[in-house]
């Protein structure tokens, strides 16, 4: 892998970062807001999932660019193994921010 690679591979992972904090931001927004108990337990409930699911894409593609560097041999898993972990935690990702699209349009438009 040349330079120019290594800085792509360090933008999506900061990328992905960045949206872990926006979602974290977005979801004490939620706590603190005043809107219905049950709508909030759902919000609250399908935003850890997303969360959950970009913490595993930001470790499964970590570790997958890390064993394709060779700066660590793969010890816990194969490179195999973490790009399909990539790739279902995105699925998984993609999946819930589809079906919470709407909603939280919705909600955006109570909070500001």
């Amino acid at each position: 892998m040349n330079i120019i690679e290594i800085f792509v591979v360090i933008a999506i992972i900061v990328a992905f970062i960045f949206a872990y904090f926006k979602h974290t931001e977005y979801k004490r927004k939620i706590q603190n807001s005043s809107m219905n108990r049950a709508i909030k337990q759902k919000l609250m409930t399908q935003l850890g999932i997303l969360n959950g699911a970009l913490v595993g894409i930001i470790l499964f593609y970590s570790y997958n660019m890390i064993a394709g560097l060779v700066l660590l041999p793969p010890y816990f898993l194969s490179g195999n193994a973490a790009a399909l972990g990539a790739f279902i935690s995105f699925l998984i990702y993609f999946v819930v921010r589809m079906r919470l699209q709407k909603q939280i349009r919705e909600t955006n438009a109570m909070l500001w």
